[in-house]
Formats: structure tokens, C-alpha cells, sequence
């Protein structure tokens, strides 16, 4: 399984992509449900989910969170982050994760 993240105006533009590795970020995020992650813990494995540029103030200090956690390869998470951060300054932008 593996999961696309799009950084997309609400016209439908794409300024930005994390689609290399993506079956490997799926293993770098938190399980459906996880309650310490409540944002990322919603993720659609297998929909689209999307975030605005506002839910960016909940959703860094999680991926920043998994970055501590993690042990693996960081320099997807470092990406990922780039985009929600990206996303947070943007206006009328949201970060969709694209599911299988």
C-alpha cells in the first residue's frame, strides 16, 4: 500500500509532490486511529484526505513528533514536513494525502 502527498492550490494547481518512497512513508506514519496522533491518525489509507493551511498548526508538531520517533528514513518525514510548511504560509492550499 502506499500513499501520495499532494501540495495543491484550491484550483486544482499541484505545487508540490512527496510521491517517491510512498509506499515507505506509509510505514513511517501512525496506525488508522492512533489517538496520539489525532490529524494523522485520520489518514485514508485508501480515500483522499485533506488539510488546509490552518490544521498545518496541529499537524507539524505531529510529523515533527514521528521524526523523533522514528528510526528510519527521516529524510521523508524532512519532505513531508517541507510541504506542510509550505502549506501552513499558503493561502487557499491544502496538503492531501492520496490514498490506494
Amino acid at each position: 500500500m502506499a500513499l501520495t502527498v499532494l501540495l495543491r492550490t484550491a484550483s486544482g494547481k499541484v505545487l508540490g509532490s512527496l510521491t517517491e518512497d510512498a509506499a515507505q512513508l506509509m510505514r513511517l506514519l501512525p496506525p488508522t486511529g492512533d489517538p496520539d496522533f489525532p490529524y494523522l491518525g485520520l489518514l485514508d489509507p485508501y480515500g483522499d484526505t485533506y488539510f488546509s493551511s490552518f490544521q498545518m498548526q496541529a499537524i507539524l508538531p505531529e510529523i515533527r513528533r514521528l521524526k523523533e520517533l522514528s528510526t528510519g528514513r527521516s529524510d521523508i518525514l524532512d519532505a513531508l514536513e517541507e510541504l506542510a510548511e509550505q502549506c501552513r504560509d499558503g493561502v487557499h492550499v491544502y496538503l492531501i494525502f492520496v490514498g490506494d
